[in-house]
């Protein structure tokens, strides 16, 4: 005889609501200590090398400035406050943005204010939007390399385990997974940009003319090692 059928215990509303606060909570935590990590890469790791304030902002003014000119600077960039001050600033920035004294004049920085360029003179941000665009279409080139080569080399090294293709093939592989990316990079520099002249040599900007030049190559050189990877991986 068969017994009556247990039904599956569900979790209960307050069980939800729980691990939902819990998670949430600790995606804060993490964010923080994200925040915490970065900041100390930049402002504070300098200071334990043993840059002084000066130091740090003697590189937002010229080279003939004076000491009492970039120690000024200093205090208008806040390098001279305490750590902690600094880290409350920059993290209120990312908020609320951030106003910069450059002493004639106020440069504010909207949110998020991931810092301001003096280079460029316009918030960080606003270099990285500008710089997207061909950031996602060198990666999607190299996606697009990896799945339809890799992929497609795996599965014909399967259907044919033994052959001169498949030995080739995983031969070819191996060598690309052992040889680094910047190594490859530097090769396909040398033969396709300065030898053959095939790609263009500058890093591609969205309104460059060389941003369609330097696609192919780029990607098949960010792509190379997933490229060399797969074949193995998917022949099994």
């Amino acid at each position: 005889m068969v017994g009556p059928v247990r039904r599956a215990d569900h979790p209960s509303h307050s069980t939800v609501v729980t691990y939902i606060v819990r998670r949430v909570f600790a995606a804060i935590v993490l964010l923080f200590i994200v925040s915490v990590i970065t900041f100390g890469i930049f402002f504070l790791v300098p200071k334990w090398a043993g840059a002084t304030p000066d130091n740090m902002a003697s590189r937002y003014v010229g080279k003939a400035a004076t000491a009492q000119v970039v120690h000024q600077r200093a205090e208008q960039l806040g390098f001279t406050d305490p750590i902690y001050v600094q880290y409350g600033d920059w993290a209120k920035g990312l908020v609320v943005g951030r106003d910069y004294d450059m002493g004639a004049e106020t440069v504010h920085c909207p949110a998020p204010c991931l810092g301001y360029s003096f280079i460029t003179n316009q918030p960080v941000f606003n270099d990285i939007v500008d710089r997207f665009p061909v950031t996602f279409s060198l990666a999607l080139g190299a996606a697009f390399i990896w799945v339809t080569m890799g992929i497609a080399i795996g599965i014909l090294s399967a259907l044919k385990p033994g052959s001169v293709f498949d030995r080739f093939a995983m031969t070819i592989a191996l060598a690309g997974v052992s040889l680094p990316i910047f190594w490859t990079a530097l090769v396909g520099l040398a033969f396709f940009s300065y030898r053959w002249q095939i790609t263009a040599s500058a890093a591609p900007t969205r309104r460059s003319p060389r941003t369609r030049r330097c696609g192919p190559t780029t990607s098949c050189c960010l792509g190379s090692r997933w490229r060399f990877s797969s074949p193995r991986s998917t022949r099994g």
